[in-house]
């Protein structure tokens, strides 16, 4: 792993190798980290959602206490102190639809979701 150093004769960054025993910190951070802080991560760096399981989607919303409801394929979300009711389905290959991501991403940030384990 590598991390940029300053340079204070130069006043640019270069590139060092990062200590062993940081390496070792930073893994230890890693296994630390649920799978559920991982797909919260995920989503709130939006450059993955096409990729999202539509398994791990449903489980995220459970997390976070929402009740639902299913009619046909359709999945349909909902939580007392939150208005907008979350309507999500899977694609044919198990994945979340990118626009249905967006929509979750957006009521993390609006209402601090991932703040709080068992909200």
């Amino acid at each position: 792993m590598f991390i940029p150093r300053l340079n204070n004769q130069q006043d640019n960054f270069l590139l060092c190798k990062l200590p062993e025993k940081h390496q070792k910190l930073s893994t230890d951070i890693d296994q630390i980290l649920t799978q559920r802080d991982k797909l919260i991560v995920r989503i709130l760096a939006g450059t993955s959602d096409k990729n999202i399981d539509f398994n791990d989607l449903t489980r995220l919303l459970d997390s976070f206490s929402f009740s639902y409801r299913v009619k046909g394929s359709h999945y349909i979300y909902f939580k007392e102190g939150i208005e907008e009711i979350v309507n999500i389905q899977p694609l044919s290959n198990n994945k979340a639809k990118s626009y249905q991501v967006k929509q979750i991403r957006l009521l993390i940030l609006k209402y601090k979701l991932n703040l709080v384990k068992n909200e």
